[in-house]
């Protein structure tokens, strides 16, 4: 979705995200208003050297499915626009024009040491 300070959980089923230099997603999510967004963990190592199997092996996230509505004005609009001017400062949060909202619907769990699967 994007950096820290460009997405927010608003509810336990609800993330916003700014779309920022997002124009190829955001036609994509014109076309199809669902999305799939994959958060984890990877050993603070593994980016400055080749991942290993064991490495892999401790990578932990989770995939987040669920469908999109493309907001460019109204309060949680508005709302995401300070967030990044507070994170990444007034310029940047020129630029937000869209906020992505995913309504979460499935997630699966992630692990390098296995096979993902459904948890909620």
């Amino acid at each position: 979705m994007g950096p820290v300070g460009t997405t927010s959980a608003l509810s336990p089923d609800t993330i916003a995200a700014a779309g920022i230099l997002m124009s190829k997603t955001l036609k994509n999510l014109r076309e199809n208003l669902k999305a799939a967004v994959v958060v984890n963990s990877v050993p603070e190592a593994s980016w400055k050297v080749e991942m290993s199997a064991e490495k892999y092996a401790q990578v932990a996230g989770v995939q987040i499915k669920g469908s999109v509505t493309l907001l460019t004005s109204d309060d949680v609009h508005e709302e995401m626009k300070d967030l990044v001017s507070k994170a990444l400062g007034p310029q940047v949060s020129q630029a937000v024009n869209t906020t992505v909202m995913l309504k979460v619907e499935d997630i699966y769990s992630l692990s390098g040491a296995g096979p993902s699967k459904k948890i909620a």
